[in-house]
């Protein structure tokens, strides 16, 4: 009741200052805690000020002009964003679906892939694109790209294999290294909206059940064959890799190595790193190539997957031709304390 009472007493008090000019004056009076949700300033006028209300009103309405437009800038980026990466992706799958096509219609039988003629695929893809170099194929399918490389490391960074405009590119050798090099480095997208495309798959093998299952790999060329087993699965970031140091001895971008020290040093720091019990390490006189992809999430991360090369076979030949050992001397986990 005394509540009822005081707001009755509000009320006329309000009534009174608003029909008496000498009021108006304290009618600027207001409290923090009043809000204006309604029209009852007419009868709440002791708590109001009427024209501070239109000016704050007039703000606000303003500043809701300007929220509305920005999420609609936003949403409309989002839908760019979201438009092409199905465009591209539908571009991909198109892509694959043709050199899905080259590898059936070069297969002894198209239950797989297991007896497929590589070598006329390959000269086919070349003859479709000039600046193809090889054909990756994992043993257990989970990765199955062709490879080009272009002029720069630019070049296919946002360009299909059929040199379309595409955000996920193709896998690409880098533009400054030879398949004979020492150590050579193929590049892939991590593609975020499919997780089976490119080189997205190698973001999961730091799990040591994913990499027991898909540690082999072959690489097919117009001229050879060689195989791969995986012996390290590690990370770098952009302040470690912008490093002199690393630079100079540990860059998994090395072609190169000087000597046997220079060598050792490179294999200890991936073992060091490594993320993985691999079924095979690295001694010097080893050919390895390389293969990056960005780790989700982690712009600045790269997940680097080095591959031993354990054979070459060139198409002709009887028998295939082992890499041979430029050295004895063993650069593998067990000289690298707590690797």
């Amino acid at each position: 009741m005394q509540c009822a009472s005081a707001i009755r007493n509000w009320l006329m008090l309000s009534r009174f200052l608003r029909t008496n000019d000498r009021f108006k004056p304290y009618l600027r009076v207001r409290f923090f805690f009043c809000r204006r949700w309604t029209d009852a300033s007419d009868y709440f006028a002791f708590f109001f000020d009427n024209g501070g209300m239109a000016k704050r009103k007039k703000k606000s309405s303003v500043l809701l002009t300007v929220i509305t437009w920005v999420l609609v800038a936003v949403i409309a980026v989002c839908a760019v964003i979201l438009y092409r990466g199905f465009m591209g992706s539908q571009e991909s799958k198109s892509e694959t679906a043709h050199i899905e096509s080259v590898i059936n219609k070069n297969a002894y039988n198209t239950g797989g892939y297991s007896n497929v003629d590589w070598q006329a695929v390959c000269k086919q893809l070349k003859a479709e694109n000039p600046d193809f170099v090889a054909y990756l194929q994992f043993d257990s399918g989970i990765i199955s790209q062709p490879v080009v490389q272009g002029e720069t490391n630019d070049t296919y960074l946002r360009t299909s294999f059929y040199k379309k405009p595409s955000e996920t590119g193709a896998v690409f050798l880098d533009s400054n290294m030879f398949l004979d090099d020492t150590n050579f480095v193929i590049y892939g997208h991590n593609v975020y909206y499919d997780h089976a495309s490119f080189f997205a798959p190698l973001t999961t093998f730091e799990d040591q059940s994913v990499y027991d299952q898909n540690s082999t790999l072959k690489l097919y060329t117009d001229t050879f064959v060689r195989s791969y087993v995986i012996t390290d699965v590690y990370e770098v970031t952009r302040s470690e890799y912008e490093t002199e140091e690393y630079q100079s001895k540990y860059t998994y971008q090395k072609r190169i190595f000087s000597d046997e020290a220079d060598y050792n040093d490179w294999v200890n720091y991936a073992c060091a790193k490594n993320t993985i019990t691999p079924s095979d390490t690295l001694s010097y006189g080893d050919n390895t190539m390389t293969l990056q992809v960005c780790k989700p999430y982690h712009h600045d991360t790269r997940i680097i997957v080095v591959c031993k090369e354990t054979s070459e076979y060139f198409w002709g030949n009887q028998s295939d031709q082992n890499t041979p050992d430029a050295g004895t001397s063993n650069a593998s986990c067990d000289v690298n304390e707590g690797c």
